[in-house]
């Protein structure tokens, strides 16, 4: 897509929505958002910081205007951590680079509308706690490189309750002090 750093973008399904006029906003104040196309409603999200994480997921405050990423430039940004959780996400269409980003603990949490993920590169995340959880429309999650990751894990995956099959997570056993819940309630 040729977007510049720190920039992602979004199609918007409802063609009117405009992220600029949400009212209680969870992105940070020094990020911003330009219209790119009005059919379809796409819009970039630059935020020209390396940590992502903010009190709790940046695209909260979207609520029930679903959207999908379009794809992203996100080389340099190191804490994704919460970055989608509760945000009526639909779809990732292209992976973005997370070469860098070692924190990702909820980040693709509590989100009812996703159903799969691109391949990311998450072979240098230390922090994975509850990524996935409670994010009852994945099917399908890729067989991620976890082998970074520290610490807990506890909920990667608990309450995945459409996922299809276990993926095949590559971790360091030796690097994991607890597992908890990984799996709890995984139903289908």
């Amino acid at each position: 897509l040729g977007l510049p750093a720190y920039t992602m973008r979004f199609r918007f399904y409802q063609s009117d929505f405009d992220p600029t006029t949400v009212s209680h906003p969870s992105w940070p104040s020094a990020s911003t958002w330009t219209k790119v196309s009005s059919s379809p409603n796409v819009w970039d999200f630059k935020y020209e910081n390396s940590d992502w994480r903010v009190t709790d997921s940046i695209f909260f405050s979207l609520g029930s205007s679903k959207f999908s990423v379009l794809g992203a430039n996100t080389t340099g940004v190191t804490n994704m951590g919460h970055l989608f959780r509760y945000a009526p996400l639909v779809t990732i269409e292209h992976a973005f680079d997370t070469s860098a980003v070692t924190n990702t603990n909820y980040m693709f949490s509590s989100m009812p509308y996703c159903s799969s993920l691109p391949m990311f590169d998450f072979s240098h995340s230390t922090e994975i706690t509850g990524m996935f959880h409670m994010s009852s429309g994945f099917e399908y999650i890729p067989d991620y490189d976890f082998s970074s990751a520290r610490g807990m894990i506890t909920y990667l995956c608990e309450y995945c309750t459409h996922l299809k099959r276990v993926p095949d997570f590559t971790f360091t056993v030796n690097n994991i002090t607890l597992a908890d819940a990984c799996f709890h309630l995984c139903g289908a």
